[in-house]
C-alpha cells in the first residue's frame, strides 16, 4: 500500500520550526513507514502536488491542505490510472466551527452580502467551499477534528463522507515530573490576536509565554521566554503547573496533547476546549480573569499523563491501528 500526505511546506522542514501541521504529518509518516507502508509527503503549488500524485500513484491520500481538495480531486477523476485512489481531507482551520455554524446554507453558499461580512470577520469561506465541493466526489471523505461541529446541514455531507477523528502524537519525547518546579503557568504557540496572549498578559503575572510574536500589542517583558524548539519544549513543560490556552478558536490543538503528556492540567477557553473531560485535569473558563483564583495543588499529574497516553499516543499499537484503520477501511 502507498499513502501520500499533502502538507503546506516541504518535508525537509520537519521539526525545524513552528509548523504544528508539519509535525503531525511527520509523526504519521513515521507510523506508516514502521508499518511497512510506502509513505510519501508532498507540498508546494497545486500543479506540483498533482504531478507528484500522478508519478507516485498512491492508494490513499491524506490531504492536510484544505484549499487543495477540489483541484486534486478533479485531477484524479480525469486520470484513469488513478481510478482507485481514495482521498481523505482534513482541515486545521481554527475557525471551522464558526464558519459551519454561521453560513446560510439555504443560499447554497452563494457569495452573498452575508458571506462577505463573514469573510471579513473570520476568513475561511474558501475553506468551507473547498470542503463542500470536495464532498460531492464519491472518493472523498472529510475528517473533522471536532465532534461538536454539526455537519448535518452542510450540502453534500453525509454520515459516510464526514468522519469525526482526533490528532495523535508520540508521547515518549515528553518528560514527566509529579510536581512542578515553578509556581507558574505556561502558554505555548504563535503569539497572535486569535490566541489572546496580550490579554492574558494583562490579567495574570504568573504566565510565561513561548512562541514567535506576530501580535504587535504583546509586550516583550520578563514573561516572554522566546521561541523554543519542540524537543526543548518537551523538557520545559514539566517545570510548570498548567498550560493556558485561551484562544478565540481552535480545532484540536497539539499543545494541549503535549502538555498532558508532561502531566500538566489545562486552563482553556470554551473555544479551545475540544472534547476534553475531567480525566485530563481541564478547567474551562468563561473569562480569563478567573485564572487568578485557580488552585492545582491537589492535582494528580500522573493521572493526566496516563489518560492522555491512552487516548492520544502513537506509541500505543491500539492508537496506531485506529489511525491506519481510518485510512484503509473500504468505504461503502
Amino acid at each position: 500500500m502507498k499513502i501520500m500526505q499533502i502538507g503546506f511546506i516541504p518535508s525537509n522542514s520537519f521539526n525545524k520550526g513552528w509548523g504544528a501541521v508539519e509535525r503531525l504529518i511527520e509523526q504519521y509518516h513515521r507510523i506508516f513507514l514502521a508499518k511497512g507502508i510506502d509513505s510519501f509527503v508532498v507540498a508546494g503549488m497545486v500543479d506540483n502536488i498533482i504531478n507528484k500524485v500522478k508519478q507516485k500513484k498512491p492508494d490513499v491520500i491524506l490531504c492536510h491542505n484544505d484549499l487543495v481538495f477540489v483541484p486534486l480531486l478533479r485531477a484524479i477523476e480525469s486520470s484513469p490510472k488513478l481510478s482507485r485512489v481514495k482521498v481523505y481531507g482534513v482541515s486545521h482551520f481554527p475557525y471551522l466551527k464558526e464558519i459551519v455554524e454561521k453560513v446560510p446554507y439555504e443560499q447554497a453558499l452563494s457569495i452573498s452580502e452575508h458571506l462577505s461580512r463573514l469573510r471579513a470577520q473570520y476568513g475561511g469561506i474558501k475553506v468551507l467551499r473547498s470542503i463542500v465541493d470536495g464532498l460531492k466526489f464519491d472518493r472523498f471523505t472529510f475528517l473533522c477534528l471536532d465532534s461538536s461541529i454539526d455537519f448535518t446541514k452542510v450540502p453534500s455531507a453525509t454520515k459516510n463522507n464526514v468522519i469525526y477523528t482526533q490528532n495523535y502524537l508520540f508521547h515518549d519525547d515528553f518528560l514527566f515530573k509529579s510536581k512542578s518546579s515553578l509556581n507558574r503557568y505556561i502558554c505555548v504557540g504563535k503569539i497572535e490576536p486569535r490566541k489572546r496572549q496580550s490579554s492574558l498578559q494583562k490579567v495574570s503575572s504568573i504566565i510565561d509565554f513561548y512562541g514567535p510574536i506576530v501580535d504587535r500589542s504583546f509586550k516583550k517583558n520578563d514573561s516572554y521566554k522566546g521561541e523554543a524548539k519542540n524537543l526543548e519544549l518537551a523538557k520545559i513543560y514539566t517545570q510548570y503547573e498548567a498550560l493556558v490556552l485561551f484562544s478565540n478558536a481552535e480545532l484540536h490543538p497539539l499543545v494541549t496533547i503535549e502538555a498532558m503528556f508532561a502531566g500538566l492540567p489545562l486552563i482553556l477557553s470554551k473555544r479551545s476546549s475540544w472534547n476534553y473531560g475531567s480525566d485530563y485535569g481541564v478547567k474551562i473558563l468563561s473569562n480569563h480573569n478567573q485564572i487568578k483564583s485557580l488552585d492545582f495543588s491537589g492535582i494528580d499529574r500522573g493521572k493526566i499523563r496516563n489518560a492522555a497516553i491512552q487516548k492520544f499516543s502513537l506509541n500505543l499499537d491500539e492508537n496506531q491501528n485506529k489511525l491506519l484503520q481510518l485510512l484503509t477501511e473500504t468505504r461503502n
